[in-house]
């Protein structure tokens, strides 16, 4: 019997803005699941896009490196750069910005390709 169980199978988390002023930070309106790459790209694309614009995404202002993190973008460390990159899964879009970048994003090194994380 039993009333109203799951079938055992989680819903999968969708992946949203960590900036809690943001339309995309509520449920229902974020980038699509967290099982797809492609959701933490377009993340990273919209980060990238509203603080260029001064649209209330900035770091250390509406949310904290750790968020980033958690949220699974982080932003590029070489100078001015200003780009949010997606830094999950083995083959991260920051690991190919900084690869495939100038001098100076190459010089980054791999070790930032997942946010600093992989130590």
């Amino acid at each position: 019997g039993g009333g109203g169980g799951g079938d055992g199978i989680e819903p999968v988390p969708e992946v949203l803005c960590p900036c809690g002023g943001c339309e995309h930070a509520q449920p229902g309106h974020g980038f699509g699941a967290a099982s797809c790459k492609r959701a933490f790209s377009a993340l990273a694309e919209h980060v990238t896009n509203e603080s260029a614009r001064g649209r209330q995404h900035e770091l250390g202002t509406n949310f904290s490196l750790a968020q980033l993190v958690d949220a699974g973008i982080y932003p590029c460390q070489v100078g001015c750069c200003g780009k949010y990159l997606a830094i999950v899964g083995s083959r991260s879009s920051m690991g190919a910005h900084l690869a495939n970048g100038d001098q100076r994003h190459k010089r980054w090194g791999p070790a930032e390709a997942d946010g600093g994380r992989g130590g």
